[in-house]
């Protein structure tokens, strides 16, 4: 069972969370794909699997918070998309480097999900 993947589709952390904690035995669930650490819905889902994601997956298309106290990073979201929040990529000290390390990160996982469907 060395080849079976799990794409995690819910609307938040807890189902990579549950993944990783219900399937210890297979080894390879190392692997992080574009939903697992994101709280999206899922016309999101849809969105991002129909359009041209990467065609706006820019700088100037992402809205970024660090003014929230709630949470211990900045708040990310990719406006013109229903629900996209990544609560854990970007400090709240951020920099440029640190945007284009999230956008790298997610651009990354994205192709790994196309690839694997």
């Amino acid at each position: 069972m060395d080849d079976i993947s799990f794409i995690s589709l819910g609307e938040a952390c807890d189902v990579k969370y549950q993944i990783l904690n219900k399937f210890k035995e297979f080894n390879n669930i190392k692997e992080t794909y574009f939903f697992d650490w994101i709280i999206s819905d899922f016309k999101t889902v849809l969105d991002v699997l129909n359009q041209t994601f990467l065609e706006s997956f820019k700088k100037e298309n992402l809205n970024i918070d660090n003014s929230n106290n709630k949470y211990q990073n900045a708040v990310v979201k990719i406006n013109n998309y229903s629900t996209f929040v990544s609560l854990h990529d970007v400090p709240k000290n951020y920099n440029n480097t640190h945007v284009d390390n999230f956008i790298d990160k997610y651009t990354r996982r994205y192709n790994r999900l196309i690839d694997l469907i």
